[in-house]
């Protein structure tokens, strides 16, 4: 009898043990992945340890959850800042570079003073300077060289600053290490047991350890460890959660992904996606999660280039003295709720902002997977930051005023503003070049889309046939290692679980494998021309099978599993092969289920016929044989519904239905009863 599953854990005699922390424990999580599977580039900091996962396993696994980070100094006498200098970019991604600085350079003089400076690395490094980091950065960079600071920079200089890594420091020495609960527990204790002493005589290495889903918080520490630069820890994190599939990011955290994850969207997705089915995790769509901007946009630099065509449409909306909401309605020229295109271009041009038809495919795009923008998009998107209600709150409190007539003053200084509601419609703009570029652009997505699903059927398809030939090549020397003095009669690996019924003495019930329990006097009799004992089922008797697999294919229960015994039936055939419940008060069948989920008809020539709830294969599928020694084989897929049936290898019948749903009656809860029938006055010998 096997058991067969995918993507879950079991205790085994082959599930693999902890391994002690020696050199080669642990690997770059840039070297990490799934079997077959292509890897991400990953900072060369982040480590995960070969008890978390092996890359020499082989096959589908469950991932463990990402909880414990061991943050590890070998010497803290060593540790250095890692150089920071330019970094190499596409021609793209100064093209989008310069686009996002063209629009924070409101005035068009080339020339960057403080707001726009505090703007721009809010928007590039999610950083809110102070007055005096703003001095400290104007003095380093300006043109005097160090004497009196300049109030501005100039566009050449805040490129180099933006694309320095001023911002982004790291140390090299420093590694970040996601361990498994047993290594973290193990570790804890040594820090504990060594607290008062060095952690290793005559070394001055340093541990900490940080807890991931208690939003990074430190666990414990060495006494000796130094303080962990702010972006590498930063960097730790948000790596390491996506790692562990989530898909909920603040904006800031998306832009630390965009950047360390240097790679291609759909290569970001494609490794979300094979790894995310292999977390026991409730299916979710990701596209409606801020997870789906880093399928979308390409780098740091599209979400800069987005943040600043949001920064300035905002601000340009502010000293037009409107609301968002009257902006909205001043937009919607087709005052159906929703902006298009051609609206966002012309509301661009009528605030004028300069961009191009490419630049307001992007913008929309981003913002929305259709072509146009909604007004819960819009001002979800505009809102101001914290920090700038302050300013907002005038306009509102001018509005308020009868009449509408006072002025309101916008942050920073400046005229006052009259506040009124605006009746008049902005005129669209570009309608034909913009639904050329959408279509365009729907086309290279198509392609790209295409090809996604392309390499997930690559990997598929790599999988079934890794999957087919360790079918093939099944080793079953266990079989001859039960026969020896001490040995289980039975085997439980990571996928499946043998049981072997050839062990018990003639006449008796004893032998039988653990897992196996008889109702009724089963007894073992010798079949064949070896013979060799085998368990033989009399009338009113049938076998319980506990099953050591809990659950998988995303619910509570076993919902993906193979069943395969090897049976003759003597006499006549039973009228069920296996059931999921009912046989005992543990396993009480619920309203509207069937008594067996895999049953037998007598057909006409003296053959047997595999079929559950009335569903039987076509005239040319095989039997049964009474007499005969057969394989019965009944492979169950509930996420997919389906219920394939073989016999001697052969595909019997295959049964589709609402019946096979997840967690339903066909889902195995740790037991299954074999030959069992409720109403049936005797059980047929087999």
């Amino acid at each position: 009898l096997g058991q067969s599953r995918r993507a879950d854990d079991a205790p085994s005699e082959e599930q693999p043990r902890p391994t002690p922390l020696v050199d080669g424990s642990f690997y770059p999580a840039s070297e990490f992945r799934l079997h077959a599977r292509a890897p991400l580039p990953l900072p060369p900091y982040l480590h995960l340890s070969r008890n978390h996962f092996n890359l020499e396993w082989t096959g589908e696994r469950r991932l463990k959850n990402a909880v414990m980070v061991l943050e590890w100094v070998p010497s803290v006498a060593k540790i250095a800042p890692l150089p920071t200098g330019a970094v190499a970019m596409t021609e793209a991604q100064k093209a989008r570079l310069a686009s996002a600085l063209k629009l924070l350079d409101v005035d068009s003089t080339g020339l960057y003073e403080r707001s726009a400076l505090r703007e721009a690395l809010r928007s590039a490094e999610d950083l809110q300077l102070s007055d005096a980091e703003l001095d400290e950065l104007v003095e380093a960079y300006g043109a005097d060289g160090g004497a009196k600071p300049p109030s501005v920079l100039s566009y050449d200089v805040l490129h180099e600053v933006l694309t320095s890594g001023r911002y982004r420091r790291a140390e090299s020495g420093r590694y970040f290490v996601l361990l498994s609960l047993a290594e973290a527990e193990t570790v804890r204790a040594v820090m504990h047991m060594r607290q008062g002493r060095p952690l290793v005589d005559g070394a001055d290495v340093a541990l900490r350890l940080r807890c991931l889903s208690a939003h990074d918080a430190i666990f414990d520490a060495t006494e000796n460890f130094p303080e962990t630069p702010r972006y590498q820890a930063s960097v730790s994190q948000h790596v390491f959660c996506f790692f562990d599939s989530a898909m909920h990011f603040r904006p800031a955290e998306l832009n630390v992904l965009l950047r360390e994850i240097p790679t291609k969207p759909s290569a970001r997705r494609l490794f979300f996606t094979v790894v995310v089915a292999c977390r026991r995790r409730l299916r979710k769509s990701w596209q409606q999660t801020p997870l789906a901007k880093l399928f979308t946009l390409e780098d740091e630099w599209s979400l800069l280039k987005l943040r600043a065509q949001v920064t300035r449409t905002r601000e340009a909306i502010r000293k037009r003295g409107l609301l968002l909401h009257d902006a909205f309605l001043k937009f919607d020229y087709s005052r159906t709720g929703m902006l298009s295109l051609p609206e966002v271009y012309g509301a661009f041009e009528w605030l004028r902002i300069p961009v191009t038809p490419e630049e307001v495919l992007f913008f929309v795009r981003s913002v929305s997977a259709d072509d146009h923008v909604s007004y819960a998009d819009f001002m979800e998107l505009l809102c101001p930051p914290a920090e700038e209600e302050e300013g907002w709150q005038d306009l509102f409190a001018a509005e308020a005023d009868e009449g509408g007539d006072e002025a309101a003053a916008p942050p920073g200084g400046g005229a006052p503003v009259a506040v009124k509601r605006q009746l008049s419609r902005v005129t669209p703009k570009g309608g034909g070049e913009l639904v050329r570029l959408a279509q365009q652009r729907d086309r290279e997505e198509e392609r790209e889309e295409a090809e996604f699903r392309r390499q997930l059927r690559l990997i598929e398809d790599a999988r079934a046939e890794r999957d087919k030939e360790m079918v093939v090549s099944s080793d079953f020397s266990w079989l001859r290692k039960t026969r020896l003095e001490g040995k289980p009669p039975f085997l439980v690996t990571r996928h499946a679980c043998f049981y072997d019924c050839t062990r018990g003495r003639e006449g008796e019930e004893r032998g039988l494998p653990t897992g196996l329990e008889s109702r009724g006097k089963a007894r073992y009799a010798r079949q064949g021309e070896a013979r060799v004992p085998c368990l033989k089922l009399p009338s009113l008797s049938f076998l319980v099978c506990r099953v050591p697999f809990s659950k998988n294919g995303g619910g509570d229960h076993l919902n993906a599993f193979t069943l395969t015994m090897h049976v003759k039936v003597l006499d006549e055939f039973p009228e069920h092969v296996y059931s999921t419940a009912g046989w005992d008060s543990w396993s009480k069948l619920q309203e509207g289920d069937a008594e067996a989920q895999l049953c037998v008809q007598a057909a006409h020539d003296g053959g047997g016929l595999l079929y559950a709830h009335d569903c039987f294969g076509d005239a040319a599928a095989p039997q049964l044989r009474l007499a005969e020694w057969s394989s019965v084989s009944a492979s169950v897929d509930l996420n997919q519904g389906v219920m394939h049936t073989y016999i001697d290898g052969q595909l019997a019948a295959t049964v589709k239905g609402a019946q096979l749903s997840r967690d339903g009656q066909h889902a195995c809860k740790r037991r299954l009863a074999l030959f069992w029938d409720k109403e049936a006055d005797y059980n047929p010998g087999a």
